[in-house]
């Protein structure tokens, strides 16, 4: 395949995604990192210098669709294991995710499978 073709599987997950509209929200960070260490950090407001949230996390799945690059990444911060579904489009610079606290989410149409469920839109910045 050429580079052209095989596009989506050179999007990387890895860098920083923000939403301003989630600043001071309360219920969604406005920025998260994803290091190349395995390491995330979420910060409430896109400005911030130091994190709300930090952890770790691992990409347990991940697969290409013409212009989609989907991850199955699992974030782990203290004793809270999280379940996030990515969804990468627009050339890998719109990040969409299910988040769960109990699992991965069956359906790749963001439904959510419990209240405890968050899905949010984030741009690569």
């Amino acid at each position: 395949m050429s580079g052209e073709d095989n596009a989506e599987a050179s999007w990387e997950l890895v860098g920083i995604w923000i939403n301003p509209a989630y600043e001071d929200s309360g219920r969604y960070l406005g920025k998260i990192v994803y290091r190349a260490d395995g390491a995330w950090e979420g910060y409430d407001r896109i400005s911030d210098a130091s994190p709300a949230a930090s952890g770790t996390y691992i990409i347990d799945d991940e697969w290409t669709e013409q212009g989609i690059h989907w991850f199955a990444v699992r974030a782990i911060s203290g004793e809270i294991t999280g379940y996030e579904i990515n969804k990468l489009t627009n050339n890998g610079t719109t990040y969409e995710s299910i988040f769960s606290t109990i699992s991965y989410s069956s359906s790749l149409e963001f439904a959510r499978i419990s209240p405890s469920d968050f899905h949010t839109i984030r741009f690569r910045q």
